[in-house]
């Protein structure tokens, strides 16, 4: 019931690779960590997963985020924490997590103490529950007030977690509790707990929208279980757990997947393979005609299914990719001449049909899109090129489709690999994004020169300052961005607002259009005032699917105006080194900054470099971009 089926099995394997990460003194691999992340883990593993977290003296590894989760539960999440170690691997997170309960952390919070003894926190999630207020339900009963109070505290918890912690608050639904009736009628009584419990819900989604706070829909998961398997009596009763133990991985996932979206860890390519996935049968040997798809055919049905969960991911921005061993002609034939078809070509962002090993083709399909493939996950009912990629490219989230079609679309749906917190304007236009960059690149290969390539492109680059409206996607931004990333500093919701509404920071962000669309938010930089005539350039990131088109120039170009406007004769930069920056190492220096030593006594990160740039000596270089300003 428990099992995450879109994941391996654990098995032998998987017990090595615990072993090997978990034995003292062995440093924590990515490529380990990755392979295990594969795997359906169960609690005791995760358990020990989280030892090693907590105790490991070694360096995380780079591609991997180290994450603080604090939990605050009615019942005791305890177990919860543990699971939340195994849980994040399988979206490249490091998660440490530590429990309290609401009982005893509020009246900390109402005196201004802090119940996790001053740890750090990124996140804190948040289950309530109705069971200190049930017994008060009634005919008679207060209800409104009822409610309202127990939403301000779980509103009191969140603002503490945000302005106390600087870390993002997740507010939990809470699900059916133990002393709930079952009687349907219940939903047309306002003083039941079941009503209570979804004007509840409403109300908290209300909340998380007016703050940007992201909600974890833990009744939507008990629903998925069954409320059989969700109540535990015996586990309730004895160690106030509010599920089942068995339940703890599952419940983990759902919560690790909604970090993962808030950190930029969700994966924004779906690459399906095509015969006997997209559709049923070989297309080289059955032909067109062949094949199944559609309606009237039950394994048609199913492969049609999965093509309908793939377009509604789409609109919710993940690109579409195709990796296929097949002649591209031969591969492409289906979709131009199958009406039944709920895919189109024009849906497919990159399509690479050939006879190279679908490793080499997933590499070739994340350069195309100056994405890392740590940012695709794959789905293809072939078992061994299934695991062939595991092997080589073990980042890659791959689906276990299950042994037949009418699980493929369900899975995939289940994987979590695509959790989003909110739908920007931006998120909603990525997958069209992808589709651009492949005209893109047609038309630079038929380009005279690069000049001639860019001037085609008829670009206009936006700048303005942060702002309410775009204070959801800049924090997305900052959190998702490695490889064009300066300083690889991370800021939540709130400071992102602390940033818009304080004095000492300036944020910026731009926005590029061109002839085949607008490409949305590709830029934030964040400003520090050190001293009335100097500034630092505290982050500096852009998405890489605008590199080379002239873009750093023109940023650079309205930073020195808007400091020159405001008398500042002196900017500096900074650059810190990870795992995957390597590209800007040398961005200073490439657009005229020099190079500085560090302060006297000032020791940074291992291989970090400090630039600066008297803005009396800059001069302005031209590009291909028309500029609107509103700074």
């Amino acid at each position: 019931m428990s099992r995450l089926n879109w994941l391996l099995p654990f098995d032998e394997q998987a017990k090595i690779l615990v072993r090997q990460i978990t034995a003292a003194g062995a440093p924590l691999s990515a490529e380990t960590l990755w392979r295990l992340g594969h795997h359906d883990l169960p609690l005791t593993a995760s358990q020990k997963i989280a030892r090693k977290f907590r105790e490991s003296p070694e360096p995380m590894p780079d591609a991997f985020r180290q994450v603080r989760v604090g939990l605050l539960g009615a019942h005791t999440l305890d177990y919860l924490a543990d699971g939340m170690a195994g849980a994040g691997l399988k979206h490249g997170l490091v998660i440490s997590s530590t429990a309290k309960m609401i009982s005893a952390s509020l009246p900390m919070i109402h005196a201004s103490a802090d119940p996790f003894d001053g740890k750090e926190l990124d996140f804190l999630a948040i289950l309530p529950s109705l069971s200190h207020i049930s017994d008060g339900l009634g005919p008679d009963a207060a209800v409104d007030e009822a409610l309202e109070s127990l939403l301000s505290e779980i509103r009191l918890m969140a603002r503490w977690a945000a302005h106390e912690k600087r870390a993002t608050p997740i507010l939990g639904l809470p699900p059916v509790g133990f002393m709930e009736l079952p009687n349907s009628s219940d939903l047309l009584i306002a003083w039941t707990e079941t009503s209570v419990r979804q004007r509840l819900h409403r109300r908290m989604c209300e909340v998380a929208a007016e703050n940007g706070w992201p909600i974890w829909n833990v009744d939507h998961l008990a629903s998925s279980v069954g409320l059989d398997s969700w109540l535990d009596d015996k586990q309730y009763y004895w160690a106030k757990m509010p599920f089942g133990l068995d339940l703890v991985m599952r419940v983990a996932d759902s919560l690790a997947r909604i970090v993962a979206a808030a950190t930029g860890k969700t994966r924004r390519v779906l690459v399906l393979d095509l015969d006997n996935t997209l559709w049923g049968g070989v297309v080289g040997d059955d032909g067109v005609e062949g094949l199944a798809i559609g309606q009237g055919d039950t394994a048609g049905e199913a492969h049609l299914a999965l093509q309908k969960i793939a377009l509604a991911l789409k609109k919710r921005g993940v690109a579409l990719a195709i990796c296929s061993k097949n002649d591209d002609a031969v591969a492409r034939a289906p979709f131009r001449q199958l009406r039944d078809m709920a895919i189109s070509e024009a849906d497919i962002a990159v399509f690479q049909a050939n006879w190279d090993d679908k490793a080499t083709n997933l590499r070739a399909i994340a350069e195309t899109m100056n994405l890392t493939t740590a940012s695709l996950a794959f789905l293809d009912d072939n078992p061994a090129e299934r695991s062939r990629v595991r092997q080589m490219l073990p980042e890659v989230a791959v689906i276990e489709p299950g042994d037949e079609i009418s699980e493929f679309a369900r899975r995939t749906i289940s994987s979590g690999y695509f959790e989003h917190l909110t739908l920007t304007k931006e998120d909603v236009q990525r997958a069209k994004d992808y589709e651009s960059a492949g005209r893109r690149a047609e038309i630079l290969s038929r380009a005279g020169n690069y000049d001639e390539y860019l001037t085609s492109l008829e670009m206009v680059l936006s700048v303005s300052r942060f702002d309410g409206p775009g204070r959801q996607r800049i924090a997305q931004l900052i959190n998702k961005s490695n490889q064009f990333n300066l300083t690889t500093r991370r800021y939540s919701v709130q400071g992102v607002e602390e940033i818009e509404t304080g004095r000492r920071h300036i944020g910026l962000q731009f926005r590029l259009a061109d002839k085949f669309g607008d490409n949305g938010m590709i830029c934030v930089v964040i400003l520090k005032m050190l001293d009335a005539d100097i500034w630092e350039i505290d982050s500096w990131l852009m998405s890489c699917r605008v590199l080379n088109r002239g873009v750093e120039q023109a940023v650079l170009n309205e930073i020195v105006g808007l400091a020159r406007s405001s008398n500042v004769t002196k900017l500096r930069g900074l650059y810190i080194p990870t795992s995957k920056n390597a590209m800007v190492a040398e961005h200073f220096a490439r657009l005229g900054f020099s190079r500085v030593p560090a302060p006297a006594g000032q020791v940074g990160t291992a291989g970090e470099t400090r630039w600066e740039l008297q803005v009396k000596d800059y001069v302005p270089k031209p590009g291909f971009l028309a500029v609107e300003r509103d700074i």
